[in-house]
């Protein structure tokens, strides 16, 4: 059997020409604001995670009892799996509204044919 080229109804798309795409002003504008929304979730809680083997490897701070047995290197641990939930919520609100960037490039790159 050979492989048809309609999927669900619909005929193939033709492939995009990347290079086009790659060289619009908007893709450009694309990869410097995905690059900042990067950064800006990356540096916070890297530096929050890193934190935590400094502190406890090097000082007493978190090694006191905040509530029973329980330590600030535990709670600053467990805050790590809240930060992370968080970084990845607003990364992927401002991600999302890089694909307007996105679907500009390509519109661009088709003008440009």
């Amino acid at each position: 059997m050979e492989p048809s080229s309609v999927v669900e109804g619909r005929p193939e798309a033709a492939e995009p020409d990347w290079s086009a795409i790659a060289n619009t002003p908007a893709f450009r504008r694309y990869r410097r604001a995905r690059w900042r929304v990067a950064l800006a979730c990356l540096v916070p809680f890297a530096l929050f995670f890193f934190a935590l083997p400094v502190l406890t490897g090097t000082t007493r701070l978190l090694s006191g009892s905040a509530w029973g047995s329980v330590t600030w290197a535990y709670l600053w641990a467990f805050a790590l799996f809240v930060v992370g939930w968080v970084v990845s919520a607003i990364y992927g609100r401002r991600a999302a509204a890089l694909d307007a960037l996105a679907v500009q490039a390509v519109r661009e790159a088709g003008e440009q044919r």
